[in-house]
């Protein structure tokens, strides 16, 4: 616990920090800065609830439990943590409820910009003027545009799973082939 890069706390049942590990600098805090305090006060006033709720759950004999919440850091920022609590108060070298922190708010960021750049994304295809589609393997229809079924004049969902062979008219200028429908 002295070397984990994830933060451990050790709670009594009112949730006030009888131990913590170095790894609160993390978060800017001084082991001694905690001692005597309320974990509660660290999380973020949106994230109380879930996790009063949360703890009251792993009081139970035998569970643990893992949430995603806000931690304030000492410069009063807020970064996400996992949190895992795990009643070990019957346990008589312990006698606590132990609270691992780890830091990932670098995780939830990426997730964040994968999930902007996906409507960004889709955004664009719904609304290009270009008929864009997209394929599988085979050819065939797995995504399509407005503008794509406004230009084939055919239904996304008749569209959808079709060949995009079906839709390509050979002839006309030798060697060119000309999108269209049948």
């Amino acid at each position: 616990v002295q070397h984990s890069s994830d933060i451990a706390l050790v709670t009594d049942r009112t949730g006030t920090v009888r131990d913590v590990s170095p790894a609160i600098a993390q978060l800017g805090y001084s082991v001694d800065e905690l001692i005597g305090r309320n974990a509660g006060e660290l999380a973020h006033p949106d994230d109380v609830h879930t996790v009063l709720d949360g703890v009251a759950a792993a009081l139970e004999p035998g569970s643990t439990l893992t949430i995603e919440l806000r931690v304030r850091a000492r410069d009063g920022s807020y970064r996400w943590c996992e949190q895992v609590v795990t009643d070990l108060t019957e346990v008589p070298e312990v006698r606590g409820i132990v609270t691992n922190l780890r830091d990932i708010t670098d995780r939830r960021l990426a997730e964040q910009g994968r999930q902007d750049a996906e409507a960004h994304y889709k955004n664009g295809f719904e609304k290009s003027a270009f008929g864009l589609a997209i394929t599988d393997l085979e050819h065939r229809f797995v995504s399509v545009n407005p503008a794509l079924c406004k230009l084939l004049g055919v239904a996304r969902p008749n569209l959808i799973g079709r060949r995009l062979d079906e839709f390509v008219l050979h002839g006309g200028v030798p060697g060119q082939d000309t999108l269209g429908c049948r």
